[in-house]
């Protein structure tokens, strides 16, 4: 991969579809199962101004373009950095992480390339509907609500990012690598980050959108068993047969889009139920949903929904397992959540265990869900 990497230009910052490209091009020419580890820096952002994470991963991303193939990420409740090198550089490359995370010295020019990079990522949120729905209802619920404007990023100062990384660097980072067959983790947190902060839920908003369609965003977090979590996805999202599918786009459609997610945070899962729909048939669209969800609620699920959602899991789970970089990234989430490696390889067992009071006793712990829309 290194060679792929050293025939780019100078200081190209690599988008993540040239970043796909490479790993996929890298695999091919490589002989051997294992054609790079990932490296993933992980921190916790509760604390930590949107703005500012956007930024700053890029920072990490321009400063080691030139070495490797970098990818930042950002979820809820944390952000990150992957690194792609060969297995016999990944000591090199945890090296050069941890020296730059302990001592961070930033150029100015760098600087300002990263906090263009954090505009255009901002704007690609704003393309598609769905993300945007998803990191506003983050932002609301985290209470940094009016973080998602291009204005705020270019609010942010050199001086405010020297002063961030140099808090930082007062506790070692989390550094998370993976070859295909084994981990290694530094410095795990012994805190679960979700017992720092706090978040809000069962709130509404409304924004103008320029499209032609409407669409709507129910969210929520549950702070519960992962593997329920897994089930719940499948229930909702797995397939045409699953119950989101089925109420909007079954035998009368009446959404164009019909997504539901079920995704691993530090403060547990998060659910997104998302569609889109031409104005005249939204009304209906909602109250559809929101009969689903009190359904939800209420525990209304059968045990041959719970059989299928438990296979699809499984399936599911065993289809993240094989995408190196993906359970990379769900490991580094995972351990800064608080949980631990051998309570990621218990998830399989625990998935045939499950039962369906289990399942009803999740669905009733979930909190109100939140409902965000995007009109013409």
């Amino acid at each position: 991969m290194s060679k792929l990497i050293a025939r780019l230009p100078k200081g190209l910052a690599l988008s993540p579809l040239l970043f796909a490209i490479l790993c996929f091009i890298s695999l091919v020419q490589s002989k051997s199962n294992t054609a790079f580890v990932a490296l993933n820096l992980a921190v916790p952002s509760y604390n930590i101004p949107l703005g500012l994470q956007l930024v700053l991963a890029n920072l990490w991303r321009l400063s080691f373009s030139q070495e490797t193939v970098v990818h930042p990420w950002w979820d809820f409740g944390c952000f990150g950095v992957t690194f792609l090198t060969e297995p016999e550089k990944l000591d090199e490359m945890r090296n050069s992480v941890l020296q730059l995370w302990k001592q961070p010295i930033w150029n100015l020019m760098i600087f300002r390339q990263a906090r263009l990079l954090a505009s255009q990522q901002l704007r690609r949120w704003k393309s598609e509907p769905i993300e945007w729905l998803r990191w506003n209802a983050r932002a609301i619920a985290l209470g940094s609500y009016g973080n998602l404007e291009e204005d705020e990023i270019a609010l942010v100062g050199f001086d405010e990012i020297q002063s961030v990384t140099k808090n930082l660097a007062s506790y070692e980072p989390l550094l998370v690598s993976y070859d295909g067959s084994s981990w290694s983790a530094l410095a795990i947190p012994t805190v679960k980050a979700s017992s720092k902060a706090s978040f809000k839920s069962g709130f509404r908003l409304t924004f103008k959108l320029a499209s032609y369609r409407s669409h709507g965003l129910w969210w929520s977090v549950v702070k519960s068993e992962p593997e329920v979590a897994l089930v719940v996805a499948e229930l909702l999202g797995g397939g045409t047969g699953a119950l989101w599918f089925q109420i909007l786009r079954g035998d009368k459609p009446i959404a164009y889009d019909a997504i539901a997610q079920v995704q691993f945070n530090p403060f547990g899962a998060e659910i997104s139920l998302y569609a889109s729909a031409l104005p005249q048939d939204f009304k209906f669209l909602q109250k559809r949903t929101r009969q689903l969800l009190a359904d939800l609620k209420q525990g209304k699920v059968d045990e041959g929904g719970l059989k299928r959602a438990i296979l699809l899991a499984q399936l599911r789970l065993k289809e993240i397992e094989c995408e190196p970089l993906s359970l990379s990234q769900m490991i580094a989430v995972w351990l800064i959540s608080g949980r631990s490696l051998s309570d990621w390889g218990d998830l399989s067992s625990k998935l045939q265990s499950l039962s369906l009071n289990d399942l009803k006793n999740f669905c009733r712990s979930i909190q109100q869900f939140s409902e965000l829309l995007a009109v013409p």
